[in-house]
């Protein structure tokens, strides 16, 4: 046999390998683009909506798996707290006795009547997660406590309801 008689081995085409290879990483891709955000959330939960330089935590309970209950004080009103909330997550309900809504923010009782300003229910999105936030916020507290107070749970579940 001569050089030339013999064929030599032919193997898979180059562009096969290459093709099955972008295949696997388009799907490593779209899979981490649906798990990347629930781990994350799952690692760094979202904090409580409070605002940042005027709150002061009194107390942070856990309460059950993926349950958490947050005391917050702070020196702002009432109002200015719900306002925040609702930029922040939404689903504020404002109590009318509190004389509050989303664009009026009114003095309600005077000091040292603690009296509720709104309730606020919302879910917040983490990939396939979910939190849902249930915060209570009263206000008209005596001068010696900061003047309003806010009670927040936190509830992880995987779903959007």
């Amino acid at each position: 046999m001569t050089d030339q008689e013999v064929q030599p081995n032919r193997g898979l085409p180059i562009w096969m390998p290459l093709a099955g290879m972008v295949v696997a990483f388009a799907f490593l891709v779209y899979a981490g683009t649906q798990i990347f955000p629930t781990l994350l959330g799952l690692v760094f939960p979202p904090e409580p909506p409070v605002p940042p330089d005027n709150a002061t935590m009194i107390s942070h309970n856990q309460i059950g798996p993926g349950a958490d209950e947050w005391q917050y004080s702070s020196a702002l009103t009432g109002c200015e707290i719900a306002k925040y909330v609702q930029d922040r997550v939404g689903g504020c309900i404002y109590d009318p006795s509190s004389q509050c809504t989303p664009d009026t923010m009114m003095p309600g009782p005077t000091e040292g009547t603690a009296y509720p300003v709104a309730k606020c229910v919302a879910i917040q999105g983490s990939g396939v997660a979910s939190y849902r936030w249930l915060i209570q916020i009263t206000t008209g507290h005596t001068p010696t406590d900061a003047k309003t107070r806010m009670r927040i749970y936190r509830e992880a579940t995987n779903r959007q309801q």
